[in-house]
């Protein structure tokens, strides 16, 4: 039934242990043989060959039948498969990244190098719910969590994460996942990646430490300590401002400095001062507290700068 097929010549011409139709007449019976067979007019085709022996009512061998499956295509569809696969994997081992994927019920099914490498895990107990041996025990519950929530809505996965590396000590990843939808947005799969961020962490818990030392160091002032923008707005206070103004910080945070002073526009003079000579030192001014008790204070300041050089605004002290 394949036409341009050279049945005769390609079947004959195979070695004995794989040519169906000379085991058929032995009186053997094979299953699935591959065998590549010529065409006059197409590239060569791949066939899965079946041969029976056909036996006379003695049970004796009359001859033999053979039954060629044309598998070409499924051949080729295989080959790009698996050529996608390898990409694939080179393509994510190649990433800094640990890469994984799932089924949509959370069963994890494939892991790049970089996984077995940092976690030292093999890929037996990676698969499955095994993923979840390196996770620290203080976030495998928020993380279950957001895993879970995330599978049963749909949305992209995501969250920060502490994993265990080879050799027991742990640091931040943040862990993304993605679901991958057929045509009809039925989710077939969960892919995702874990990107090293402990670096980042370190800095900003260092950075943290160094804003609550700074700020430590401001509430520890008897005087009334505030920063001021160019435009004369007020970003920040300390608790003695709170004090000699009788206002909250979040009150006095984007409210014009001048105007808790008796005389506002001498308040600006000496603010416009600090803009000219850099500074300003013991500027004589008085401040109204909402109950009407007026106190008088030395106004200190100086410009301050941020990490690019540039005038962010005025530190004033009072």
């Amino acid at each position: 039934s394949h036409s341009g097929l050279l049945l005769p010549d390609c079947v004959t011409s195979l070695p004995d242990e794989q040519n169906p139709l000379v085991r058929a007449l032995k009186g053997e019976s094979t299953n699935a043989l591959e065998i590549c067979l010529d065409r006059t007019d197409r590239p060569a085709a791949h066939v899965d060959a079946t041969g029976r022996p056909i036996r006379g009512a003695d049970n004796s061998v009359s001859g033999g039948l053979v039954v060629l499956s044309d598998v070409t295509e499924r051949k080729r569809t295989a080959a790009a498969l698996q050529e996608s696969v390898d990409i694939f994997r080179t393509l994510t081992d190649a990433m800094p990244q640990l890469v994984w994927m799932c089924t949509p019920d959370g069963l994890a099914v494939y892991f790049n190098q970089q996984w077995v490498d940092y976690t030292g895990l093999t890929l037996e107990e990676s698969f499955g719910q095994g993923w979840d041996t390196p996770f620290h025990p203080d976030d495998k519950s928020a993380t279950w969590d957001a895993w879970i929530h995330a599978r049963r809505t749909g949305v992209r996965f995501r969250i920060e994460i502490r994993l265990r590396d080879a050799d027991g000590g742990f640091k931040w990843f943040l862990m993304k996942g993605e679901p991958l939808r057929e045509a009809g947005g039925q989710i077939v799969k969960w892919i995702g990646t874990c990107t090293d961020i402990d670096e980042l962490k370190r800095a900003e818990a260092k950075l943290s430490a160094a804003s609550q030392y700074a700020r430590s160091l401001l509430e520890a002032s008897l005087d009334a300590l505030v920063t001021i923008n160019p435009d004369g707005k007020i970003t920040d206070v300390n608790h003695g401002t709170e004090l000699i103004t009788g206002e909250r910080r979040e009150r006095l945070i984007g409210t014009d400095f001048a105007t808790y002073f008796t005389e506002p526009e001498k308040a600006r003079t000496g603010y416009r001062q600090v803009f000219t000579k850099g500074f300003v030192i013991d500027y004589p001014l008085a401040i109204r507290h909402v109950s009407g008790t007026v106190t008088q204070v030395l106004y200190n300041a100086s410009l301050y700068r941020n990490p690019d050089g540039e005038v962010a605004g005025v530190f004033a002290a009072a």
